[in-house]
């Protein structure tokens, strides 16, 4: 395709305009390409596209067909077109004027009067750039002769698709059905031909035409999923091709000088883990089967190594699979399981991606792999908070190369949250899905899946399967509770492979079984905070007596305000303790600090320690207790929660109790697990628990999801496919996201570890404020002040309105101290003052 041809005086047009120079559309365009060549050269996306619809099978009047080869050729053409034309529409002449202040010295006043100055034409060039795609698309359609019909509508409908990608790609990615609807007004504007002075051809696009693909395609099946996933794919790609594009502009740089990181040097990386002191002992065991036993290493570590290297056995009889499971205990050593089993997966040109439920988890990680790779293998946390890496040494910080790397991911390895991977894979903003591409060839490590919202579990495993074969990415998913999520599908052949066979061994063995008694006698009893204070004195005295040591003791609630009550009501009636309490208004520092108390030996301690928490401390958080208490919720949360007790398995006596205080239904109220509530199913649950056997709990809540999503005569499933397939973006975000509460922060300036929020809050306000700031720079500065703005951070929960006045995405409550007594934040106190205001509609 000739763009010199097709758009008029071109040597004049221009994409961005620095303070020394302007950059022709048609170099921006053309770097736009070289940029995808190149990302296409590292992933063979094109080459996966095709594999794609070669193998995509069409269904019209009940009769299969696949599409020719011409007609992938043109799927084809039409993808990498998509990124290569998306800005052609600022061949707007009022963009020019407007936006690249383009002065158009040739030509006439009266044509600079009613191209650049007439006020109802606007500056838009998205849209432009969509209708110039469809036009010179549409053409190519028709000219291919030995296309058929039904073909035809299929290409049409992907044009479309594609189109609205190009239309959207400076804002949100909005539904296909909207762009469709105001296609034929704009082709039909009576501004249009002002638009399209430089192109340098004549408007055709035959709207009828492509309204009955439109139709038409409603009547083919096919797999749905496959076209959302390239439709995001596509987005993300065109999106981040402009912006590594832009900056080559802006930083006088080569498009060659850009490098998409990624792990280059995998023997390197491998010949570090292996050199690594845990899994050198792993490898004196699999020699000497009495190593620890003769070193006078716990035995717990037998077990561990036995995982690993079952896992690893196994992952090599079946490296050509895309998804496995590591299911075992808490304790097991799963983070070093995993990454054993990723390193043996991963290929030159792979990233690595650890996914995790808390932010907690993820700093945990980092810990682990800056203790294995000591900085040789690029790692970044990338979540709300955590600050982008600036070298101090830099004299000039390229702040629109550090902003535009966090977007697009562009690191050997990537700590980030469910939240994170949900918005690559559904987000519709902008920067929430940029980053998908670097998913392709990838490993990633899904940590504590079961935790994941299970009214959509089936459309999860869907997605997760779909987008690893499209993508080629491998997924290791790892928990102690792990359900098996295939069997929510119907695949013909078995695609979710288990790393450990039959993980009861493992959990049937005594260190494990055993390290923990579950006591159940409190489910017997009414209970009331001064019983919950009475055992915990109770079992602390024993501990005291028996081991001559300080005990640590964990108490979870299921709501944060029986949680801090409780604390309230304990602080002052125990003697010899030090007493925490840490819930979801806790910010990292406190949370952190806290973790760390926690982890000192029984030996170090100089008073018996009660953390009061919620289940925040479920996951995986790394900390060793000795006796615990749960308000009962669901059993796999429950052995969560035990997990947290005894975790190094070194210890006897230690014990869990269960009581029934709160009530989960309306805590969990949609959650699915209530099939089985200790209530109605006290027996069957505490079988459950104490044989560490989840699989009749997630029987039941499969059983629960296949009825509910069959269950009226146009099914929610259904209802959901018709999303998929009309790319209904909005509906398809919605559905798919992970967590339904809405809420909004409140910043209370007080002074916390020495740093004062009145500060903290100043700086904030002047970033926001500057508007002298370049964008890059202000965004950067902003990320990396999130850490300490989180510290004076609040969420309060709400589904109304309300009339707080908001700075910045935040309510800044003057005089806010009075809301936090013993260095926690009172919510129950401020929502009764500010009802009136939270109430608003």
């Amino acid at each position: 395709m000739n763009l010199e041809k097709i758009i008029k005086s071109n040597k004049y047009i221009y994409s961005h305009k620095s303070e020394d120079e302007e950059e022709n559309i048609l170099l921006h365009l053309d770097r736009t390409k070289c940029v995808f060549f190149q990302i296409d050269s590292k992933y063979k996306i094109l080459n996966k596209l095709r594999k794609t619809y070669g193998n995509l099978k069409f269904k019209l009047n009940e009769l299969d067909f696949y599409l020719s080869e011409e007609a992938i050729n043109l799927i084809e053409n039409m993808f990498l077109y998509s990124v290569y034309l998306h800005d052609i529409g600022k061949i707007n002449p009022k963009y020019q004027s407007e936006k690249m202040k383009n002065n158009f010295e040739f030509l006439s006043e009266e044509e600079k009067s009613t191209l650049c100055l007439n006020k109802i034409v606007s500056t838009n060039h998205s849209y432009l750039s969509s209708i110039v795609y469809i036009d010179l698309m549409q053409e190519k359609i028709d000219e291919s002769k030995n296309i058929s019909t039904k073909e035809k509508i299929v290409l049409y409908y992907l044009m479309l698709v594609n189109a609205n990608i190009i239309s959207r790609h400076h804002s949100n990615q909005s539904n296909l059905e909207y762009y469709f609807a105001k296609l034929e007004r704009e082709i039909n504007n009576a501004k249009m031909a002002n638009y399209l002075y430089f192109y340098n051809k004549k408007l055709n696009i035959n709207y009828e035409k492509i309204s009955k693909a439109f139709i038409n395609i409603k009547k083919i099946k096919f797999d749905e999923t496959s076209v959302y996933i390239w439709n995001k794919i596509l987005n993300s790609l065109l999106i981040s091709c402009d912006f590594i594009a832009t900056h080559s502009f802006y930083s006088k740089k080569s498009i060659s000088e850009f490098k998409i990181n990624c792990i280059e040097g995998k023997e390197n990386i491998k010949d570090i883990f292996y050199k690594n002191p845990i899994y050198k002992g792993i490898e004196s065991y699999k020699l000497n089967n009495r190593y620890f036993e003769e070193n006078n290493l716990p035995k717990i570590n037998e077990l561990r190594s036995d995982i690993l290297i079952e896992s690893n056995n196994n992952l090599d009889k079946n490296n050509n699979e895309r998804i496995f499971n590591i299911e075992s205990p808490t304790g097991s050593g799963k983070t070093i399981n995993s990454l054993s089993c990723a390193l043996k997966l991963i290929k030159d040109g792979s990233k690595l991606f650890y996914v995790f439920p808390v932010n907690t988890l993820a700093e945990q990680t980092e810990d682990v792999l800056n203790g294995i790779f000591k900085g040789k293998l690029n790692t970044q946390i990338i979540n709300s908070i955590s600050p982008l890496p600036i070298k101090s040494t830099d004299k000039k910080i390229d702040y629109n190369k550090v902003l535009l790397d966090r977007q697009i991911l562009n690191y050997e390895s990537i700590l980030t949250s469910n939240i994170t991977l949900f918005n690559l894979f559904f987000g519709c903003g902008r920067e929430q899905s940029m980053g998908l591409f670097s998913l392709f060839d990838s490993v990633i490590i899904l940590d504590e899946i079961q935790n994941y919202k299970n009214l959509i579990w089936k459309e999860i495993v869907e997605f997760l399967y779909k987008f690893s074969e499209i993508m080629d990415f491998k997924l290791i998913i790892m928990s102690a509770t792990l359900p098996n999520l295939e069997e929510l599908m119907d695949f013909e052949d078995k695609k979710f492979i288990n790393l450990i066979e039959n993980p009861k061994i493992y959990y049937n063995n005594k260190l494990f079984k055993d390290r923990v008694s579950i006591e159940n006698k409190l489910l017997n009893e009414t209970v009331d905070f001064k019983k919950l204070l009475d055992l915990i004195k109770e079992e602390v005295n024993i501990w005291n007596k028996e081991k001559k040591e300080y005990a640590k003791f964990l108490i979870e609630f299921i709501t944060k305000k029986t949680a801090q009550e409780f604390y309230m009501y304990v602080s002052k009636k125990l003697n010899n303790y030090t007493v925490f309490e840490l819930d979801g208004d806790d910010n990292k520092i406190k949370k952190q600090s806290i973790i760390n108390h926690l982890k000192k030996d029984s030996k170090e301690l100089k008073s018996n320690i009660l953390l009061i928490t919620t289940q925040v401390i479920e996951a995986g958080v790394d900390i060793d207790m000795d006796l615990g208490a749960k308000d009962t919720s669901f059993p796999d949360l429950d052995e969560q929660f035990i997990g947290r007790i005894n975790r190094s398995c070194l210890k006897e006596g230690c014990k869990a109790f269960l009581f029934n205080l709160d009530m989960a239904n309306i805590v969990y109220k949609n959650d699915y697990r209530l099939v089985m509530n200790i209530d109605k199913n006290k027996d069957n649950y505490l079988k459950c628990l104490s044989n560490k056997d989840f699989s009749c709990l997630y029987d039941k809540v499969f059983n629960k999801i296949n009825l509910t999503k069959g269950n009226w005569l146009c099914s929610e499933i259904d209802v959901f496919y018709k999303d998929l397939k009309m790319i209904r973006n909005k509906d398809i975000s919605k559905h798919m996201k992970l967590i339904d509460i809405n809420s909004f922060e409140i910043f209370i300036p007080t002074i916390i570890d020495g740093v004062d929020g009145e500060e903290v809050w100043s700086e904030y306000v002047e970033l926001v404020s500057n508007i002298d700031m370049e964008y890059a720079e202000r965004k950067v500065k902003m990320i990396n002040l999130k850490e300490k703005l989180e510290m004076f951070t609040f969420s309060i929960k709400s589904n109304k309105s309300n009339k707080l006045n908001a700075f910045g995405g935040f309510y800044y409550i003057k005089n806010g101290n009075k809301f936090i007594a013993n260095d926690k934040f009172d919510s129950s106190r401020f929502k009764k003052e500010y009802m009136c205001l939270l109430n608003a509609q």
